[in-house]
């Protein structure tokens, strides 16, 4: 359980810094290198990836502890299917042109390795309320990573931010490429590892990029 502010910094050290879940351990890179090119885009990434995590940790917390490894990574695909079908209808009366640019990344999070790999190293292990606490935390430094990605090609690649339109003329298109999300992410990362450094040089590299999980799963 999370009983001190000591445990409960050590996550959200590990989850927004030491082990961010897109710079560090490099899951869920399919909406941030394809559709993450904008502020609006992003955010619609950021809502799905942040409840299919949530949920599938609580659920997995609290029920699946006994269930074989085999059967959970199936049961993860199906809650995130039930969750994301009402979500994509919201989207599409809410923002049309946004989801519709969006295209088949929503439900290919259904997918998401994001999900798979932490409710397998963390959340089928842990109490319910270290579970909690860490996934809003893991889904905290991916959301950011996402937004920082969305809102730099947006910036870079149309001159605009969340529609705005800035008065500059240099623009650089192939940041709105794959090729520039890879780029953005590159840079994102290589800044990360900085400060990583710098304020937990205690932490060895193999540690910080470590995503397999050292006990033995069933």
């Amino acid at each position: 359980m999370i009983d001190n502010k000591t445990s409960l910094r050590k996550i959200i050290r590990e989850t927004l810094i030491v082990k961010n879940p897109a710079l560090i351990e490099a899951v869920g890179l399919f909406p941030l290198i394809v559709v993450s090119t904008s502020v609006k885009s992003s955010i619609l990434v950021c809502a799905a990836t942040f409840l299919i995590l949530v949920i599938n940790a609580f659920i997995s917390s609290l029920m699946l502890k006994s269930v074989p490894r085999y059967i959970r990574v199936a049961i993860y695909v199906i809650i995130s299917a039930f969750v994301l079908l009402p979500l994509t209808y919201l989207f599409s009366d809410i923002v049309p042109n946004e989801a519709a640019k969006l295209g088949i990344t929503i439900p290919l999070t259904c997918v998401s390795s994001l999900v798979s790999l932490h409710c397998e190293r963390y959340y089928v292990k842990s109490p319910i309320s270290e579970t909690f606490i860490h996934s809003v935390f893991s889904g905290f430094g991916y959301g950011a990573v996402v937004l920082l990605t969305g809102a730099a090609r947006e910036i870079l690649g149309n001159g605009t931010f969340y529609g705005f339109s800035f008065d500059h003329s240099y623009k650089l298109p192939i940041m709105l490429l794959p090729c520039g999300g890879l780029l953005t992410l590159g840079f994102l990362a290589a800044i990360l590892r900085i400060l990583r450094l710098k304020l937990y040089p205690h932490y060895r590299e193999e540690e910080a990029s470590d995503i397999i999980a050292k006990e033995g799963l069933k």
